[in-house]
């Protein structure tokens, strides 16, 4: 649970002229019967809820807008205000659930950001959070996919259609990284077409006081694990692969391929044999 209003913090102090914001987390569902998580952001005239269940999405009081699994892996969602036309957008993995806006979930005279369970009747049981984030300059949609990023399909010439099914996730650092200044807060893979793979986006997780920056990322392609020290501090992405397949034979690619670089610098290969 996270909630801002103690008349000091950064979300009252950024809204509180009425003007746009923005909001995103990034949430896992556990599969317990009535488990749901919120986004509440108000202003201290009006408010919006967006509404996380484990099985759809919807505005708080409002009608479903989304019927995908939230319980599979970690999935985004961003609720932002647009103050001119007073309309609030919602968004799934990048997806716009709310092509038109919604209108005020209601008046209110509290200004507060929320993350958690909502209303005492949408109680949340347990969620795994890989960051929660807010923007109160303005109203933004979801940054486009990086260009240019080719899935292994375009730039490995001659694999077989079985070959290309059983490649998992390319993490692939052109693409899919997410940062809070140089430290990395999340990277998403690709699949060997190059679509987003966003159930097995991995996060930057703590080890004991390992600082965000023991990972950072160059901007271009580069991401550099700092973490030299033996001891019990430490920083790892952590995340869940799954392969709906099934296959016998799985290969996890790991880096930027290059036909004409050596096997070091071109990528690292996982093999799954079972």
């Amino acid at each position: 649970w996270l909630q801002h209003d103690n008349d000091e913090s950064v979300w009252e102090k950024g809204v509180a002229d009425g003007g746009s914001w923005t909001a995103e987390i990034s949430v896992r569902l556990a599969a317990d019967d009535g488990n749901a998580v919120v986004i509440w952001g108000a202003n201290g005239a009006e408010r919006s809820i967006l509404q996380i269940n484990t099985g759809n999405t919807q505005a708080f009081g409002g009608a479903v807008l989304d019927e995908n699994d939230n319980t599979d892996g970690f999935h985004t969602f961003r609720l932002a205000f647009e103050a001119v036309d007073g309309l609030y957008y919602m968004w799934r993995d990048g997806s716009l659930l709310t092509p038109d806006g919604l209108a005020k979930q209601a008046d209110t005279g509290a200004s507060r950001f929320i993350v958690g369970d909502c209303c005492s009747s949408y109680l949340m049981t347990t969620v795994d959070l890989a960051y929660i984030r807010y923007d109160t300059t303005g109203a933004f949609s979801p940054g486009a996919p990086a260009p240019g990023v080719d899935g292994l399909s375009s730039v490995v010439a001659g694999l077989s259609t079985q070959a290309l099914e059983s490649l998992v996730a390319h993490y692939d650092g052109r693409t899919g990284v997410e940062t809070d200044g140089a430290s990395v807060v999340s990277w998403t893979p690709i699949d060997a077409n190059g679509d987003s793979l966003d159930e097995m986006i991995i996060v930057s997780t703590q080890r004991g006081g390992g600082a965000p920056e023991l990972i950072t990322y160059d901007g271009s392609g580069k991401l550099t694990f700092d973490d030299t020290d033996v001891g019990a501090d430490g920083r790892y992405l952590e995340g869940t692969l799954s392969n709906a397949e099934s296959k016998e034979f799985t290969v996890f690619w790991v880096g930027n391929y290059s036909a004409d670089a050596p096997f070091a610098t071109s990528g690292t290969y996982v093999y799954n044999i079972g």
